[in-house]
């Protein structure tokens, strides 16, 4: 007997059986082939893999989602982490200008600004730590606040600038133009 009729006559006498008695057979063989263990085993397969059809397969999409929120994050982090090095490059370039050059830059941008630059005093401090030299500038400017606001954009950027006090005086409200006097100090190599 070949297996296709061993096939045909099973099916045969499956026809006249109900199907929850056959498969109530099946749970029964399978059991004493299997044991307590095995049926677990199987159970525990059938399960991960409806859970893996029907909850995590779903979840890939967003899965993914995260995953390229994290990468950018973590690409965000690397350029963050080169801008410390690039600020310091900064400063390194500014110390190699000798300190005449960097105030004479210094109220060029003022000036750049719109303030009109009225007064301007320096103060050279001997106290040196390490290899830098701190310079006071008491600098009094007009212009209007717009002017003002440009030009402490243009202070902030520098690094080894600092402004120490900053006084603004209005002699009318009416009057758009105020008297600015700022105290700066400036870091530098002593040439």
């Amino acid at each position: 007997m070949n297996l296709r009729a061993v096939l045909v006559k099973r099916r045969e006498a499956l026809g006249n059986v109900p199907l929850l008695a056959c498969c109530r057979w099946h749970l029964q063989r399978w059991r004493a082939a299997l044991g307590r263990g095995g049926l677990l085993a199987l159970a525990s397969a059938i399960v991960l893999a409806v859970h893996g059809a029907f909850v995590l397969w779903p979840e890939q999409g967003e899965l993914r989602r995260q995953r390229i929120e994290l990468i950018a994050q973590l690409q965000a982090c690397h350029t963050s982490a080169s801008a410390p090095a690039a600020a310091m490059e900064q400063v390194r370039a500014q110390l190699r200008l000798a300190l005449d050059q960097r105030k004479l830059a210094v109220m060029e941008q003022l000036g750049g600004a719109g303030l009109l630059l009225i007064d301007i005093r320096y103060r050279g401090e001997d106290a040196v730590r390490g290899s830098l030299r701190r310079t006071s500038m008491d600098v009094s400017a007009v212009g209007s606040y717009k002017d003002l606001t440009a030009a402490l954009e243009l202070l902030a950027a520098q690094p080894l600038l600092r402004m120490e006090t900053l006084a603004l005086d209005r002699q009318r409200p009416e009057n758009r133009l105020i008297e600015v006097k700022m105290k700066l100090s400036m870091l530098g190599a002593p040439r």
